[in-house]
């Protein structure tokens, strides 16, 4: 699998995960090789201001896909005002749009977690049994996608990653 085949493949995995739930937005980050920091390679509506405040983030952080990959769980953050972990990114949220966030963690084969998607919606918002089954079902294709990729002896520094993924120069 390409570079190219690969963003595609995530790109639609990305969009039937968006729509599971009618959610506005998402993204799918991979974890950067050799650093603790997840770096988007999928959105699906977004705006530059969004996709540069997260371009890399730390799994450190509390946003709800840093909690993910940390905790090899799904957050759901029905309502970034009422959440008070999400709270230092509760404006970045207002003003990319969003008021609840999901995101899952994509685990590997052997456990590792390989990154996370994650589904943003404009109002708070609760996920239902259904949209959770499907959403796992997009993790694991995720991680499918991601496994075979980094399998055709690709390491993960895709330099130019973000910048398909977002339309713009990754400017690294």
């Amino acid at each position: 699998m390409n570079r190219s085949e690969f963003l595609s493949s995530l790109s639609d995995v990305l969009q039937r995960a968006v729509e599971v739930d009618d959610a506005g937005f998402g993204n799918v980050q991979r974890l950067a090789p050799g650093r603790a920091n997840l770096e988007i390679v999928a959105q699906h509506g977004f705006s530059s201001p969004f996709l540069d405040f997260f371009k890399f983030v730390s799994v450190l952080d509390d946003s709800a896909c840093g909690r993910a990959y940390r905790l090899k769980a799904r957050v759901v953050v029905q309502d970034v005002l009422t959440d008070p972990h999400f709270a230092p990114f509760a404006d970045v949220a207002i003003e990319a749009g969003f008021r609840a966030v999901q995101s899952t963690p994509i685990v590997g084969l052997h456990g590792d977690v390989l990154g996370v998607l994650s589904t943003h919606f404009r109002q708070p918002h609760r996920l239902t049994r259904e949209a959770i089954g499907k959403l796992d079902a997009c993790a694991r294709e995720a991680a499918t996608i991601m496994q075979a990729y980094d399998g055709n002896g690709h390491d993960g520094h895709d330099r130019h990653a973000y910048g398909e993924a977002s339309g713009r120069d990754p400017g690294y």
